[in-house]
């Protein structure tokens, strides 16, 4: 498991995320399901953005040039962008 790192605009707002996933396809799918609950940008609507999410192939998340693992992904929900960035992280010390 690792963590992946989200930064989703939707609706005029900007949500930041961390998943513990296996890879980047099963990070996508968790932050569809839980996340956006949290994050209150689907709110009781998150299964219909998590059905949203398993029809959408993980090759479609596209790589970020010159980067390394990181991906971004677009979509509709509710009739409004959810443009977001993916970002494979590792938690350090802080201080």
């Amino acid at each position: 498991m690792a963590p992946y790192t989200f930064f989703v605009e939707y609706d005029g707002g900007i949500y930041l995320s961390q998943i513990e996933a296996a890879n980047k396809y099963s990070a996508y799918l968790l932050w569809c399901r839980t996340a956006v609950v949290r994050d209150r940008i689907a709110g009781k609507k998150a299964e219909e953005l998590a059905a949203k999410a398993e029809l959408f192939p993980a090759e479609d998340l596209i790589g970020i040039r010159s980067l390394v693992n990181a991906w971004t992904f677009s979509l509709l929900f509710r009739g409004k962008l959810v443009h977001g960035s993916i970002v494979s992280t590792r938690a350090g010390k802080s201080g």
